[in-house]
């Protein structure tokens, strides 16, 4: 294998593993939009809608809350190991 080759394959491999976690923590800020508008969103609906809608409304918030909630425990499932 040529010098000139390897040192053509670490710099690709190094600048890859350097722009992972910016392309990943992109997707994570796109979720946090998309959040923010569906507060947004519910927020506009409990202002139109008045006091009747309350009960519709933070059923909802508490059930999207619950699809979305932070793990509390780290579970290692393919080895059968739970953190």
């Amino acid at each position: 294998m040529p010098r000139g080759f390897a040192l053509v394959f670490y710099i690709t491999l190094t600048t890859l593993f350097t722009a992972l976690p910016l392309l990943m923590a992109k997707d994570v800020a796109h979720t946090s939009t998309y959040c923010d508008l569906v507060i947004d969103e519910l927020n506009e609906a409990r202002a139109k809608h008045g006091p009747e809608s309350h009960l519709k409304i933070q059923w909802l918030e508490s059930t999207l809350k619950q699809l979305v909630r932070p793990p509390s425990r780290l579970r290692i499932v393919s080895i059968g190991i739970a953190l």
